[in-house]
């Protein structure tokens, strides 16, 4: 996770416009491969993980802005463990996530629900932590059901 500013975006571009700017793509993928080897992962320049996430403040509404990648793309929405991973940093103190987070009050349970917004909309995140060690004990994802086609298909009477 890092701070779109760090590298000097917004973190409202656009997929395009991310993937399109080769010198940010270049110091992304570097960071990237550093946090590999520093997680113990070894060279990662063959692998899909880690997945590097630019984080801002949000445009709207939300709780706050990412832009993920996959990892040599940005991703037109967020992936549901990366939404999981960036709400729970949300809550994390001393993250970078935290520092950006617009933080909706948690209930008397420790629950909260955040909004992560993304380049095709939003995905919310309900966050449960113990109230008392702020550890997050349970996270769990929001989806809903989208018409994807209406039609007809007609077929013929005989197939040959």
């Amino acid at each position: 996770l890092a701070d779109a500013g760090d590298f000097g975006k917004t973190g409202r571009e656009t997929p395009a416009a991310l993937d399109a700017d080769a010198d940010f793509m270049t110091r992304l993928e570097a960071l990237r491969r550093e946090a590999g080897r520093r997680m113990g992962l070894g060279d990662v320049s063959e692998m899909v993980i880690p997945k590097p996430i630019l984080l801002a403040r949000p445009a709207g509404d939300a709780t706050i802005a990412a832009r993920y990648f996959m990892p040599h793309a940005c991703h037109t929405a967020v992936a549901i463990t990366g939404a999981v991973c960036i709400a729970s940093a949300c809550c994390t103190p001393g993250t970078v996530a935290h520092g950006l987070a617009r933080l909706p009050r948690a209930d008397a349970q420790g629950r909260r629900r955040l909004v992560i917004e993304h380049p095709s909309g939003q995905t919310p995140v309900e966050i449960e932590q113990d109230p008392d060690t702020g550890i997050v004990t349970r996270a769990m994802v929001i989806r809903t059901a989208r018409r994807l086609f209406d039609g007809f298909v007609h077929v013929r009477d005989q197939v040959a």
